[in-house]
């Protein structure tokens, strides 16, 4: 998984893309999957109802992640083909590191993307047979 320069990132439209900053606020397996990041003024929930494997790296295991992360923020924060904070990976190691076969054949028939949500001091990889259900609800309205 780490050092993966086979990765092939394209980018995936959500509300939060182009946000000036995320952060990682929780990760809950309770009914599928809910990854939730904010930003200064926002929280985004994102919501996998289905779900294949995933991972979470944390900002202690991101200089050995499949993203280079420098590459990555600042594709990030370039106007010109910009990446934003989700993206849609294609050609992972990490994802062919799976039993294609019970994966794709078995356990998820309609296929499998993989999906991930990167935050300044972490990241999701996930593979889900569809995007997510993504909710948005305003920081000052939660105290």
């Amino acid at each position: 998984m780490a050092f993966d320069k086979t990765l092939i990132l394209e980018r995936w439209e959500t509300p939060c893309s182009d946000a000036k900053g995320l952060f990682i606020v929780r990760l809950i397996e309770e009914e599928g999957l809910t990854f939730c990041v904010r930003d200064d003024e926002y929280e985004y929930a994102f919501k996998f109802d289905s779900f294949g494997p995933y991972q979470v790296a944390d900002e202690a295991f991101l200089e050995a992640y499949q993203i280079d992360v420098v590459e990555y923020r600042a594709s990030a924060n370039s106007t010109k083909n910009a990446l934003g904070w989700t993206c849609l990976v294609s050609n992972s190691l990490w994802e062919k590191s799976f039993n294609e076969g019970l994966m794709h054949h078995i356990y998820f028939q309609e296929g499998l993307q993989h999906y991930s949500i990167q935050t300044w001091d972490s990241c999701l990889d996930i593979l889900a047979p569809q995007a997510p259900v993504i909710s948005i609800s305003r920081l000052t309205d939660k105290k």
